[in-house]
């Protein structure tokens, strides 16, 4: 990711033997562009749901906030 040029490394100041990484812009952009395709894949999925699965899937989205919140 580095030599991409996707990510910038820098020694942890506190502890040398880490290391902190960051994206950078061109890395920002490609991970804007990933999830603008995974979002994209998502509604053609659900679109061709029948509205029962819809609903099933909207219940199951509560109960799994429910479960995540505990």
């Amino acid at each position: 990711l580095e030599r991409e040029g996707l990510v910038t490394r820098q020694s942890d100041p506190e502890d040398g033997r880490q290391w902190i990484y960051a994206l950078t812009a061109q890395g920002q952009a490609a991970r804007e562009r990933h999830r603008a395709l995974k979002r994209g894949w998502l509604t053609g999925a659900l679109s061709g749901l029948e509205d029962s699965e819809k609903e099933a899937l909207g219940q199951a989205l509560a109960v799994l906030r429910r479960l995540s919140s505990q």
